[in-house]
């Protein structure tokens, strides 16, 4: 799969001096970026996962209501800022 990317030829020759300089080639940073980036969201997504399901078991556990969610008007007195 090829990807095309539009530069400004002032941008196009810090990579070729850059590419020069480190004797790697854009390219290859880019894949390498890529890789990360799908590994990091894959690692997030499988702790979420994970969290969610502790969550949920430890949850199980608990009676009453369901759980409470602040409201702005909850800090005031009744029918200050309501």
């Amino acid at each position: 799969m090829a990807y095309v990317i539009e530069m400004s030829p002032v941008v196009i020759q810090e990579i070729q001096d850059y590419e020069r300089a480190t004797g790697q080639s854009l390219e290859a940073r880019i894949v390498e970026f890529v890789k990360n980036e799908l590994r990091r969201r894959r690692e997030t997504d499988e702790w979420e996962a994970k969290f969610d399901s502790l969550v949920k078991s430890s949850s199980s556990r608990l009676s009453g209501a369901d759980a409470y969610k602040f409201k702005r008007a909850d800090a005031y007195p009744d029918g200050e800022f309501a």
